[in-house]
């Protein structure tokens, strides 16, 4: 989420009446650098492990620095000063940036070990959602942390509340990441639903106090799909949480401090001339329109160029609420046939998915037009918001990079 990112967000909410993002409104803001030890541009490991440890590492290093040695963590420190600790995500709890508030190790992937850590830490809350494994699975990683003393909820089986160490996962276990936002159906597990749950267990079981680190991932997979849509939405369902912190925080405002921040930017976002509120004509994201198309096709019979178009027209909004021009229209029916009538490929690759490209074309359109650009579908270099508000806020105005921001929180939280 870089800053582009969340300014076209609150443009977007303003121009539909919907107000101010929460955290671009927090009294004490700036932006800090996330380049790594090896190049000019971080991947989430790196940074994330910067966050958590203050210490530059290379890309794909997890709570090692630059020579791969082991430092200590935010949550391993906040632990050792006799505070509880959680993290949550809505990507797999051992995938980068929750790992690198708990874990240890020389490649981001290297699943078994992370979540060897993650069952051997001394957490006394985790959520994601699932436990992303390529030997043990999630079945087994569930079994063995039940083993050593958590308490595991996930699937069917809901949080109650209890004492002791909690791992909470979603809905459907199947899946490494929750659905974006844009697509949720009822009864899917949502990030908000992992942070209410993560900030009543830490509060519930430590007397002292308690650090949480939540990460709303799929905003960086929107933007590796370059979905400026599923990216607002997302930004929006992140405030979310933010707002169940700041619940918190009206509650206890003397000993509560929130930082919203990113690890890094990724999309190459730039907010253009355009009108904003038409990105809110899109109701699904672009994986869910590749999966209609698909599905279209599926029984062997050939989708007309209308039916097609009626698709588009319904879930983007595009001709019935949104000009398209002859000349884009070519565009369309061009791609159509390649997707439909042709044997050449018709999709397009990004880290984490793959989109039929008249899927891809569509959805970019709709982003032009609302003024809504990502150039690209990788990370970039570019500085990233912070966001602080509450108990010695004041002091992250000092922050001017992201190995700076653990240092400042065990300062101001007396962490040892």
């Amino acid at each position: 989420m870089g800053i582009n990112q969340a300014a076209a967000t609150e443009m977007y909410m303003h121009s539909v009446g919907l107000g101010d993002l929460n955290f671009r409104h927090f009294p004490y803001t700036g932006f800090m650098t996330t380049t790594p030890s090896n190049s000019r541009v971080t991947d989430s490991a790196a940074a994330g492990s910067a966050l958590s440890t203050g210490h530059k590492t290379y890309n794909s290093g997890i709570g090692v620095n630059a020579d791969t040695t082991e430092v200590e963590t935010l949550c391993e420190r906040v632990i050792r000063s006799g505070f509880a600790a959680g993290v949550a995500s809505s990507d797999a709890v051992d995938l980068a940036t929750p790992a690198a508030f708990y874990a240890h190790a020389n490649n981001r992937g290297d699943y078994e070990d992370i979540a060897g850590d993650l069952v051997n830490s001394k957490l006394t809350f985790a959520a994601g959602a699932s436990i992303k494994s390529n030997k043990k699975g999630n079945d087994g990683w569930v079994a063995e942390a039940r083993r050593k003393g958590f308490n595991v909820f996930g699937g069917d089986l809901k949080y109650s509340p209890c004492d002791g160490p909690v791992i909470c996962l979603s809905n459907d276990v199947t899946k490494s990441n929750l659905a974006y936002a844009i697509d949720r159906k009822e009864g899917q597990t949502s990030l908000e639903d992992f942070t209410n749950t993560a900030i009543e267990h830490l509060y519930r079981n430590s007397r002292k106090g308690f650090f949480l680190m939540v990460e709303s991932a799929m905003i960086d997979h929107a933007c590796h799909s370059r979905d400026a849509g599923a990216m607002v939405n997302e930004i929006i369902d992140f405030s979310k949480s933010i707002d169940c912190a700041l619940k918190f925080y009206e509650q206890h405002r003397d000993e509560t401090l929130i930082i919203v921040t990113a690890d890094h930017e990724t999309g190459y976002t730039m907010i253009t001339g355009g009108k904003t509120e038409l990105i809110g004509n899109q109701k699904c994201s672009m994986n869910e329109l590749t999966d209609i198309f698909l599905k279209m096709s599926a029984d062997g019979n050939i989708p007309s160029w209308p039916e097609v178009k009626q698709v588009l027209a319904d879930k983007l909004g595009l001709w019935s609420k949104v000009p398209v021009s002859k000349d884009e229209e070519k565009v369309f029916t061009r791609l159509y046939k390649e997707s439909f009538l042709d044997s050449s490929s018709d999709m397009q690759d990004d880290l984490y998915n793959s989109n039929k490209k008249l899927a891809f074309e569509a959805v970019s359109l709709l982003g032009r037009k609302s003024g809504i650009c990502l150039f690209g579908g990788s990370h970039s270099g570019s500085p990233v918001g912070l966001y602080v508000k509450g108990e010695r806020a004041a002091e992250f105005m000092n922050c001017k990079d992201n190995t700076d921001v653990s240092k400042v929180i065990a300062k101001v939280a007396r962490y040892k």
